[in-house]
């Protein structure tokens, strides 16, 4: 995936929470001799060429494709596919390979994921929310700094052909969306008696393992994070399903 890709993808504040099913045991074939290796390494990166060819043929192919369209916003297919490829790089660097079934069934997850997206983003620039300049310069020196410093930065936006203010651009609207859900949805609040029946619950499945379990004290915030992202997810997806009432969508996929 191109830095453009990626830099799309990071922007688009897309968390794609697609469960990935499979796995190669890295033991199989521990006997092997270093040629029978090489032959395999080989292989490999032959069937890695092949895919990033057929996956750039399926780009050009589909650039003029549509994937979705919502109140009249276009979803092209290009985004799609770089959202599924963005998965199947996650599954690689985490040593599994992603199967064409797999693909297919996380792909009608991904497009209502990118509809979802679309609709909040409408009614976000609807909105009076507002994002000062100020805001926006302190994303992008993280964004920057996470990148390897400003002229590294310079240098993949040239190669890329990407200016610093569509960046900004992007940056802009993501940090509306993000306020915008913050506004309408509730605040989200965990309690003691929350996290005690968490740890409980934790505590009583490891019963007969011989991993031990922590103390709640030494586990307390990291359960709370977990209680409260949970419900953070349950308010974004109860604000989606209100707004996608109103909406008129049309799948092409």
């Amino acid at each position: 995936m191109t830095f453009k890709k990626k830099l799309a993808t990071l922007l688009s504040g897309l968390v794609l929470s697609v469960g990935i099913v499979g796995c190669s045991s890295s033991d199989e074939g521990s006997n092997d001799n270093d040629s029978k290796d090489t032959e395999t390494t080989e292989e490999t990166q032959d069937n890695e060429k092949k895919e990033e060819k057929s996956s750039e043929n399926n780009d050009k192919k589909a650039e003029g494709d549509v994937a979705a369209v919502v109140n009249g916003k276009e979803i092209p297919m290009s985004r799609l596919n770089d959202s599924i490829e963005q998965q199947k790089q996650m599954a690689k660097q985490q040593g599994m390979e992603l199967k064409d079934e797999q693909l297919n069934q996380m792909k009608d997850s991904i497009l209502t994921q990118l509809i979802n997206l679309e609709i909040v983003k409408q009614e976000a620039e609807a909105s009076d929310v507002s994002v000062s300049d100020e805001e926006v310069q302190k994303d992008l020196d993280n964004l920057i700094k996470q990148n390897g410093g400003e002229e590294q930065f310079n240098k993949l936006l040239e190669q890329e052909e990407i200016s610093k203010e569509e960046v900004k651009d992007q940056l802009r609207t993501q940090m509306m969306i993000d306020k915008f859900v913050t506004e309408n949805t509730e605040e989200v609040k965990v309690t003691d008696e929350e996290i005690q029946k968490q740890y409980d619950k934790i505590a009583e499945s490891s019963e007969g393992s011989e991993q031990e379990v922590p103390e709640l004290k030494e586990v307390k915030d990291q359960i709370k994070n977990s209680i409260k992202k949970q419900k953070q997810r349950e308010q974004e997806k109860k604000l989606v399903d209100k707004l996608k009432k109103d909406a008129e969508i049309e799948k092409k996929v």
